[in-house]
């Protein structure tokens, strides 16, 4: 949103400068042509030297007038750049910069809470897990209504949110004192609304990755149905993107997340209603690869309201006011949701101090 607002007063500069100096240009061919019409007249100079002046003239002035409007567009670039990564850089931090973090060589896929806390600014209540344990290889899927905290335990478990209380440790090291690259590394996270970046749709299907060459990406991609996108289009895998994905509708972004998901390869695969906004087929299309390219000691965590996808999974948690209140395999779980008398009752989140409720 604030990329786009910053581009209203670049494009209304591009406008007004063209404009001025498509004039200026204008008003000095004139006075150019008038005066040389004045010394033509006087027999000072020749009409061949008038139009060789008028020509020279259209040859200086038309590439440098022609180049100062977007001279002055790129340098308002830079400088409201250079603003919005000042804002950036002056973010606080959850990692404190003066502490070395721990870069073990391998981490397994097993999570543990303990105690965690966690809410948004401005509300009393936010998720709370008093204890949960997740082992490597499970395939666990989190249901819930809208608002339960299904994408904000989510995003805990991703370590892109800091726990206000308690702890989450991976492979029992706590979360916050692994670096950032190594975590990033063995895990892969797809939200609801992927972003896509300005660049080629090679650029964000390979962005953090090393290349791995065409025909790994295609592999891949038609596995998640992407490969009908590149076919068909005539810049195939350099397709330009714009920032945020505009050009390319919400299933397509989608895609692009998971076909450079299925190339990652994380150990640790979390993913937010990763077949909301896919057509049946492309669903269908989207699970078999999925299920096939998951290996036993892959963790796989999904958010969903589909029971398609809920049938991949052996354990399910179902959440309700930022709390988990059922936590068991499958078939079981289903059968209480199934039996209103056998259903828990409602539980509210643990209060937490700074916060507020969890995001669906």
């Amino acid at each position: 949103e604030e990329v786009h607002e910053a581009e209203i007063p670049v494009r209304r500069l591009q406008t007004i400068s063209g404009t001025i100096f498509g004039t200026l240009q204008q008003i000095s061919y004139i006075c150019l042509i008038a005066w040389g019409a004045v010394e033509v007249f006087e027999n000072h100079i020749s009409m061949g030297a008038l139009i060789a002046c008028s020509i020279l003239s259209g040859r200086v002035n038309g590439p440098l007038l022609g180049q100062l409007p977007s001279l002055l567009v790129q340098w308002t670039y830079s400088k409201i750049s250079l603003q919005m990564l000042d804002g950036i850089l002056q973010l606080p931090v959850d990692r404190p910069a003066d502490v070395e973090q721990l870069r073990p060589n391998r981490l397994a896929p097993a999570l543990s809470f303990s105690n965690v806390g966690f809410a948004y600014p401005g509300a009393r209540t936010g998720v709370g897990v008093q204890r949960l344990e997740i082992a490597a290889g499970e395939r666990i899927g989190i249901i819930g209504g809208v608002g339960s905290g299904k994408s904000t335990l989510l995003k805990l478990m991703a370590g892109l949110y800091a726990p206000q209380q308690g702890q989450i440790l991976m492979d029992r090291l706590d979360m916050n004192q692994i670096a950032e690259d190594v975590l990033r590394g063995h895990i892969g996270y797809l939200p609801q609304d992927y972003r896509l970046v300005n660049g080629s749709l090679r650029d964000n299907i390979t962005l953090g990755l090393s290349d791995p060459g065409d025909e790994a990406i295609m592999e891949a991609a038609r596995g998640t149905g992407l490969a009908s996108l590149i076919t068909a289009h005539p810049r195939g895998l350099d397709l330009q993107i714009s920032e945020g994905g505009r050009g390319l509708s919400g299933g397509q972004r989608v895609l692009t997340g998971l076909t450079r998901l299925l190339l990652a390869k994380p150990k640790l695969i979390l993913l937010d209603e990763p077949t909301a906004n896919l057509d049946v087929d492309t669903e269908g299309l989207v699970l078999k690869t999925l299920a096939a390219s998951l290996q036993p000691d892959t963790t796989l965590i999904l958010v969903t309201h589909k029971l398609q996808l809920v049938n991949m999974v052996g354990r399910v948690f179902v959440m309700a006011n930022g709390a988990i209140l059922l936590d068991g395999p499958t078939g079981e779980v289903m059968k209480r949701l199934q039996s209103p008398a056998a259903a828990p009752p409602p539980a509210q989140a643990p209060a937490i101090d700074a916060a507020e409720g969890a995001g669906a």
